[in-house]
């Protein structure tokens, strides 16, 4: 090899060398926000996981409790964003994060407020029960949806009587027809009612909202133990049949 040769392939590889290293620089520079433990993307990037995969990576973060704190209380986040670090916040934090989902069902954001009942059904279903019945008079449909859900789930029947008022109440019908929440109720209540009350479901069959009919049934039919009509038979025709059934029946209930 000729002299000028070498100093030509002495050019050459430190110049691959250095383009090298330019390259893995690059690259280390472009992941390390994604990798650095404990950054507010690593905790952005959990939160669009799968629920299951989300806890589990926020859980294995030793920041991540007050990268959520952060994320739920920025207004300048999306509303989505805050709202999966509130309940994602319940889960990582437990008992830690009581006091995060308190402030957040005193929010004046409705969508704080229904994440924040979530939250706290899942730390402490005594404490969300009790906010639960609060927020059944929320001005916001959706956080009265889910206060109803958490009486559900938590089996509640001493709040029966409780949901049965909310039924009947203006902020839970529009221009006179009824908000999808009362089937909800209706639900909420064949699931949890006693026979006391087979009056009030027999009553619930002349509802203009004729959505209510069928868990008014199935409400009839397990406090009663019985099976009135054909299964599969017209609503209209059992619903008769049930009305015509209680009234021959009501004294023995």
């Amino acid at each position: 090899m000729t002299k000028s040769q070498l100093i030509k392939a002495t050019l050459v590889h430190g110049l691959a060398l250095a383009l090298a290293t330019a390259v893995s620089l690059e690259a280390r520079a472009a992941i390390s926000p994604r990798a650095s433990s404990g950054g507010l993307s690593q905790t952005r990037d959990a939160l669009e996981l799968s629920m299951l995969e989300r806890i589990q990576q926020l859980k294995g973060d030793s920041k991540s409790y007050s990268n959520l704190q952060s994320l739920m209380a920025s207004k300048s986040e999306a509303f989505e964003l805050r709202y999966k670090a509130t309940t994602a916040l319940a889960k990582v934090g437990g008992s830690r994060a009581k006091s995060d989902m308190t402030r957040a069902m005193t929010s004046q954001e409705w969508f704080m407020r229904n994440a924040g009942l979530i939250g706290m059904a899942s730390i402490d279903r005594s404490e969300a029960l009790v906010w639960a019945r609060k927020l059944l008079n929320d001005k916001a449909l959706v956080v009265r949806s889910a206060a109803v859900d958490v009486i559900t789930q938590a089996r509640d029947t001493t709040s029966t009587n409780l949901l049965w008022q909310k039924l009947y109440s203006k902020e839970n019908y529009r221009n006179k027809q009824s908000l999808y929440i009362r089937r909800r109720i209706v639900e909420a209540l064949s699931e949890l009612d006693s026979k006391e009350h087979a009056a009030k479901f027999v009553a619930l069959l002349q509802d203009k909202d004729d959505s209510l009919h069928e868990p008014a049934m199935e409400a009839l039919e397990r406090i009663t133990k019985q099976v009135v009509g054909t299964p599969g038979s017209p609503i209209q025709d059992r619903r008769a049949q049930w009305q015509k059934w209680y009234k021959a029946n009501r004294a023995t209930l």
